[in-house]
């Protein structure tokens, strides 16, 4: 037994005093004289060698009470019973992540984080298993759970720091919420396949990384973290703080006319923790000769602000770009930006309705406000009346289309020539404004006996399950954007769903029937809203989501473009958006490092964007696209961010409290911490006191009992 404060301990020696005091044999040293008793004769007491004890229970009990309490205050607790200390037999699980983002890039901390990666494997016992990794956007096993057993521990270090020795760091930008989600995922997998893990294992995720505040965390949102899991973070520390960063926000023109001056804004930040607050900006023009240097221009600073720059004329000549230049802005990883050239994008939606284009209560009012001319996409927008039949021309303008919107019931020749649309890889959006609507659908996805029924809802219905890791509905992932509860229904349909192949429902009302469908059809696909946006049937098109959602169906997520029309690096490129061409046979893309990739035929996507810079599409080695791509601007947000970030994300780093089994303690007095956690969990001071009050009752009966019981003494005559 172990005491967490051992000196009230010594209270039991004080015990001792009264007993003593009362053994000790002591005559009277002063003598009284009383006239009363002058005429009787002396008789001395008879004396023994020493006194005796009486009633030797009632003592014992009360020094028991002093010894209970004494011990009460120390506070004892059990070494054998200690819940921290482990068996040598117990298997513990560890995933330690390595973050290998662009930010990494910066001084020595690559090799800081191999250096930290060898000392925390260290802890790592031979009974244990371990798995590392590497992070970015992604997460790439180094050294796998098996593979760590088979080498056995010591190898297993040495293996896992010589592999990351050869691990180039990439551009990507830090996505520390998916990698501990990912890691959670992993152990959760490999417990799985070896059967419930012992109650005192240890579950941890040990993270290796800069911590800047450019990580992205969305993905924690919400996120349920397994009971037996710790995470722990390892943070690195720059020798140099300073950085600043470049982002490309937007454009100017005079006018929407090809033959305007386009201007750039870009945005330049300091970083909280930088010890500069002046920089310089050079503006180079990059053809095929080379870099020219067009113009420079000072920037003043303080740290943690930012500032938006306008920069030259976009080049004139073909093929050339802008690039921007910051000078001593510290960390170098970022201090390129490439500016891509004004390439409009065009795009056609064709609408079969029956709306007046100038009533502010029909769908299509709202529909040809959303698709706006911009300098990088003009989207054109031809509608048709349901009741009419097809021309050839609008057969025409239709197969063209890159998005048919449906908000009427067609004629029927309009259906044959919907489905070879679809069918051949086009988008349809299928607005359902009443029940019958439900004949069209039938006949256009081929399906029999269709049902849809108007709700009879008193008071409007919001959306809810929406599915926000669908291309079309992923813009709105972020918290900041996903909340659609201001986006009332009043008129709905409700659609039977089953009879339909590949139907994927990505919105329920709140009634659980089914609101936005999409359903797979040959090549395309057919967005169903069992709603329209009119403002009688709902405040859709009344919100900025409105815009959004449009758009992402017109892509279909997959090329949703900002303003500027920039890629990031990591980012999947959809050719087919802004290169019209029937056949992709022999098109190659080069990378900014020279390395040229065939395309892919069918799909026509490109995925390799590892590297900022211009890409060329090539047809016979002649350029006939280009695209930029530069690093995500979060990267350059390099100040460290606060745990009580990740903590109000509720990732369990206190979670493991004293009752878990998890650390390793051979000698426990040697922590002070550990060993007040140990008394807090066994807690034996209340037993010391219950003790104390049981023996207290039994002093106080039986010493109430001899006291009733004692003879009176008898007088003297």
């Amino acid at each position: 037994m172990s005491f967490l404060t051992p000196l009230y301990a010594l209270g039991i020696l004080a015990i001792g005093l009264p007993i003593l005091l009362h053994l000790i044999q002591q005559a009277p040293r002063k003598r009284k004289e009383f006239s009363s008793l002058m005429f009787l004769s002396p008789t001395p007491p008879k004396r023994t060698k020493r006194k005796k004890l009486d009633q030797i229970l009632l003592l014992v009990f009360r020094c028991l009470i002093l010894c209970l309490l004494a011990l009460a205050f120390a506070r004892p607790f059990l070494k054998s019973d200690n819940p921290f200390v482990k068996s040598d037999k117990i298997e513990d699980y560890y995933v330690f992540l390595v973050d290998s983002s662009a930010s990494m890039m910066r001084g020595d901390l690559w090799n800081d984080a191999l250096e930290e990666l060898g000392k925390s494997l260290e802890e790592v016992q031979e009974e244990d298993r371990a798995c590392i990794m590497h992070f970015d956007t992604r997460l790439v096993q180094v050294l796998g759970f098996d593979d760590w057993k088979e080498m056995g521990s010591i190898q297993g270090q040495q293996t896992a720091v010589e592999r990351l020795r050869n691990v180039t760091l990439s551009w990507n930008a830090t996505h520390l919420g998916a990698a501990l989600i990912n890691a959670s995922e992993v152990l959760d997998e490999v417990l799985t396949q070896s059967g419930k893990p012992s109650p005192d294992s240890t579950l941890k995720i040990v993270v290796i990384t800069d911590l800047q505040n450019g990580s992205r965390l969305d993905e924690l949102q919400g996120y349920h973290w397994p009971e037996n899991l710790l995470v722990e973070i390892h943070p690195l520390v720059p020798d140099q703080t300073t950085n600043a960063g470049l982002q490309l926000v937007g454009r100017i023109a005079d006018s929407l006319d090809q033959d305007s001056k386009v201007q750039n804004r870009i945005r330049v930040t300091n970083s909280m923790d930088s010890e500069q607050e002046s920089f310089q900006l050079e503006f180079q023009e990059i053809s095929e000769n080379g870099a020219q240097k067009l113009s420079s221009m000072d920037v003043y600073l303080l740290p943690g602000q930012s500032k938006v720059i306008q920069t030259p004329p976009m080049p004139a000549e073909e093929g050339n770009y802008l690039k921007v230049l910051l000078k001593d802005g510290g960390a170098d990883y970022d201090n390129g930006l490439i500016v891509p050239p004004t390439e409009s994008r065009k795009s056609l939606v064709f609408y079969i309705g029956e709306e007046d284009p100038n009533n502010p209560e029909d769908a299509y009012y709202y529909l040809q406000r959303v698709f706006q001319l911009t300098l990088d996409r003009e989207v054109t927008v031809e509608s048709q009346l349901v009741k009419n039949a097809p021309t050839q021309e609008m057969i025409t303008r239709a197969q063209e289309a890159d998005m048919i919107v449906v908000a009427g019931s067609p004629a029927k020749p309009w259906l044959p020539i919907l489905q070879q649309y679809v069918r051949g890889g086009g988008r349809i959006l299928f607005a359902m404004k009443n029940a019958d609507m439900s004949r069209d659908l039938e006949k256009l996805l081929e399906v029999p006996a269709l049902l849809a029924v108007e709700s009879t809802r008193s008071k409007y219905s919001m959306l809810e399950k929406l599915d926000f890791t669908h291309p079309i509905l992923l813009p709105f992932g972020s918290s900041r954007f996903s909340d659609f509860t201001q986006v009332h229904f009043w008129k709905y349909r409700n659609l039977q769903v089953t009879p339909i192949d590949n139907a994927n429902v990505l919105a329920y009302y709140d009634d659980g029937a089914p609101a936005w469908i999409e359903v797979a059809q040959g090549k395309g696909q057919i967005f169903i809203m069992t709603s329209t946006w009119k403002p009688q049937d709902s405040r859709l098109a009344l919100s900025t989501k409105f815009v959004v959602l449009l758009y992402s169906i017109l892509d279909r997520g997959q090329s949703f473009y900002s303003e500027v029309g920039q890629h990031q690096v990591g980012n999947t490129i959809t050719i087919r958006d802004f290169l019209s061409l029937e056949d992709y046979t022999g098109l190659q893309i080069e990378k900014p490092d020279g390395q040229k990739i065939p395309l892919n035929e069918e799909t026509s996507q490109f995925s390799d964007t590892d590297q900022p810079g211009m890409y060329q599409i090539l047809n016979g080695g002649r350029r006939i696209k280009s695209f930029a791509v530069n690093m995500d601007p979060a990267e350059s947000r390099t100040g460290q961010m606060s745990i009580a970030t990740l903590k109000r994300m509720d990732v369990p780093f206190e979670r493991f409290d004293a009752t878990r089994k998890v650390i390793k303690v051979l000698d426990i007095e040697a922590q002070p911490q550990l060993a007040v956690e140990v008394e807090k969990q066994q807690k034996l001071w209340r037993w010391l006191v219950l003790a104390t009050l049981v023996v207290l009752i039994l002093e106080t009966g039986l010493a109430g009992w001899k006291a009733k019981n004692q003879k009176s003494p008898k007088g003297v005559s």
